[in-house]
């Protein structure tokens, strides 16, 4: 994907429904991100999960999103890539008025046993 150069990819992105997909992700826990975020024990920032959903959701509607509004992100854990190099992020999207998709979306454990984000927003298309 787009984000940093490699700093993910997309180990498998299945359809779960109508609008709704899976996506197994791989972190790359040797990016240069990592460097200052933080040396040693390195926390996947809360702007890259974020920019992880957005080109997820662009992927899948093959349009560039913007994100206008956001009713609620919670970063429940850190994600460290080197206990959790891949992570599944979960996408349910819905179409409103004016171009904009209505979405909510987790990335959990491969196990799925742990939350580490949670969003509930509004790209605009």
């Amino acid at each position: 994907m787009s984000l940093l150069n490699n700093f993910y990819q997309i180990i498998d992105l299945e359809k779960t429904g109508d609008n709704s997909l899976s996506a197994t992700l791989e972190i790359n826990a040797n990016h240069a991100i990592f460097g200052g975020h933080f040396p040693g024990i390195p926390v996947v920032p809360g702007v890259c999960m974020v920019q992880m959903v957005k080109e997820l959701l662009e992927k899948t509607l093959g349009k560039t999103a913007r994100l206008t509004a956001s009713r609620n992100i919670k970063f429940l854990h850190v994600i460290n890539p080197l206990e959790h190099k891949t992570v599944v992020l979960k996408l349910d999207y819905q179409e409103v008025p004016g171009g904009q998709f209505s979405v909510n979306s987790s990335i959990v454990s491969l196990s799925g046993g742990q939350f580490f984000f949670k969003m509930k927003g509004v790209f605009e298309m």
